[in-house]
């Protein structure tokens, strides 16, 4: 009986790892075949991971076709770029195996962002110069001569985005304009006295036009002859006090465009703390750089600097890769740590939305390699680390956490089983660590306990059971097929952090035990430096 138990057990693993195989060469229907006739079960985690590749490729695709869409947009040659890109994440396989995914998913993402900013510079200087006049209209309070050299600049492809909203500058200036001439037309034909930027004007108000402004007609009567002279003065509606308007056509409503239209009355008037004030909350509206300019400070030069602050960081982005060597991460973290403590207080940094501590951790992950010798278990072999036991030790393929493959402990025994793996590194540099593992007990008898020793000093211990059908605090797959109506079959993770003196010897055991059979998952078993 037990020969026969052993020949079963025997035949059983060598056709798990044929399922393996033809998983990793991506032959799912002869797996799924060979699963149904071993273990229907199986099926299931078949069809699932068959899935997930699927969707990994169809992710890719997806990214690269938004990436090239607005073709149009962007010069011939970064299209002839982006297409060979294109090309290359077509020929990627689905495979289980990431890194080549995630490389060119940066590389296709880094380069999009360099000729979109690329773009957007070119479309910057293009529309400084071609606005220049624009401005000039709108300060002079020259509204139809603004209308029509906007309808031409939103012809243009590139910058016609930029003019919607200068569109709704001119019409809240026009709107303000209207409500004054609506406040001046009862006086039509009656005397009238107005403050304006030249001083005092009185005469009767001769014409009011929401455009152009106002018509004041002065008579005056030469003493010597008795004869009557008139003059009229044009005066456009920059031309009044502030104040004045303001009693015309009351406040200013809120809002971007009444804001910036505040600031342009407010420039013309030398008023430059209101325009100060309204400019510092629309830093992104196409007219800052302009009315800025007016007013003689640094407001644009503050602008200049958190462009640079955005380009010196999108600068350390595009040189990072997933497979670059340590010494060049490394040296970049280096470069962003200065960077962030540069910048600490700048605005830019302020809307990265933690972004910059995530590439700072990619780099640190690179920079500093895992001591754990094969932790990910991606070495065709166990090297590394030392089996004790009688189960079978074996890399697994199916529904790996991370990476391409696991190590997988199985067996059974008539009196339970206990396995043990065990590695050791000595550590070169002291300070604190983080240690890190995935663990999953593919069943519900089999339980795993792990153990870190410096110098034979336990400093960290986690145990997991697959009885425990507990929250697990990593969760890479869930909701499998388990027995006993328990829910066991999902990764964990255990973490801990310790300090170690150089030259010190850590120990990882990882145990794993049945009363009956033990399938055991164990990856990425991680020691590194800390984060500071």
């Amino acid at each position: 009986m037990r020969a026969y138990r052993n020949h079963a057990q025997e035949l059983w693993q060598g056709m798990t790892s044929i399922i393996d195989t033809l998983v990793a060469e991506h032959d799912f229907d002869a797996a799924l075949g060979l699963a149904e006739e071993l273990d229907p079960s199986l099926t299931a985690v078949i069809d699932d991971f068959a899935a997930r590749q699927a969707a990994i490729h169809t992710r890719a695709n997806q990214m690269v076709d938004a990436l090239i869409r607005d073709r149009r947009a962007i010069a011939d040659d970064d299209v002839a770029e982006l297409e060979s890109l294109h090309e290359r994440a077509m020929s990627v396989h689905y495979s289980s195996r990431h890194d080549d995914l995630d490389g060119l998913r940066h590389e296709l993402t880094h380069s999009i962002a360099r000729i979109h900013e690329e773009r957007a510079q070119e479309i910057e200087r293009r529309w400084r110069q071609s606005s220049g006049n624009l401005v000039e209209h709108l300060l002079n309070g020259r509204l139809t001569e603004a209308r029509s050299l906007l309808e031409r600049l939103s012809d243009d492809r590139q910058l016609g985005s930029l003019c919607p909203p200068v569109e709704d500058v001119i019409n809240a200036l026009a709107a303000y304009h209207g409500r004054a001439a609506a406040a001046l037309r009862p006086r039509l034909n009656q005397n009238i006295t107005i403050a304006t930027q030249r001083g005092t004007q009185r005469g009767t108000l001769s014409q009011v036009d929401v455009g152009r402004g106002i018509a004041i007609t002065i008579s005056n009567r030469d003493p010597s002859t008795g004869v009557v002279a008139q003059a009229t003065i044009n005066l456009a509606w920059n031309l009044l006090c502030p104040q004045a308007l303001a009693e015309l056509a009351g406040e200013w409503p809120d809002g971007t465009a009444q804001q910036m239209a505040h600031a342009v009355v407010a420039i013309h008037a030398e008023d430059h703390q209101t325009a100060r004030s309204m400019l510092s909350a629309n830093r992104d509206h196409p007219l800052f750089h302009h009315l800025a300019g007016q007013l003689g400070d640094d407001q644009d030069d503050d602008h200049q600097d958190e462009t640079e602050i955005a380009r010196a960081f999108r600068d350390i982005q595009r040189r990072y890769r997933p497979r670059m060597s340590s010494d060049d991460a490394r040296s970049l973290l280096q470069e962003l740590e200065a960077w962030r403590q540069a910048h600490a207080d700048s605005q830019f940094r302020r809307n990265l939305d933690n972004r910059d501590q995530e590439l700072r951790m990619a780099l640190h992950q690179i920079a500093h390699a895992n001591l754990i010798p094969n932790g990910d278990f991606e070495s065709n072999r166990l090297e590394g680390w030392e089996s004790r036991g009688p189960a079978q030790a074996s890399l697994s393929l199916i529904d790996s956490p991370q990476g391409r493959q696991h190590l997988r402990l199985y067996g059974s025994g008539r009196n339970g089983i206990e396995h043990r793996v065990i590695t050791e590194v000595t550590v070169d540099q002291g300070g604190s660590y983080d240690f890190s593992a995935l663990v999953r007990c593919a069943n519900v008898s089999t339980e795993v306990s792990i153990e870190v020793h410096v110098d034979r000093r336990r400093v960290h211990q986690a145990s997991f059971s697959g009885r425990s059908g507990g929250r697990a605090t990593y969760r890479w797959r869930s909701g499998r097929r388990s027995t006993g109506g328990t829910r066991s079959d999902h990764w964990q993770s255990t973490s801990a952090s310790f300090t170690i003196q150089a030259g010190q010897d850590v120990v990882v055991t990882i145990i794993g035990s049945s009363p009956d059979t033990m399938d055991l998952r164990v990856d990425d078993v991680v020691l590194r430096p800390q984060l500071r």
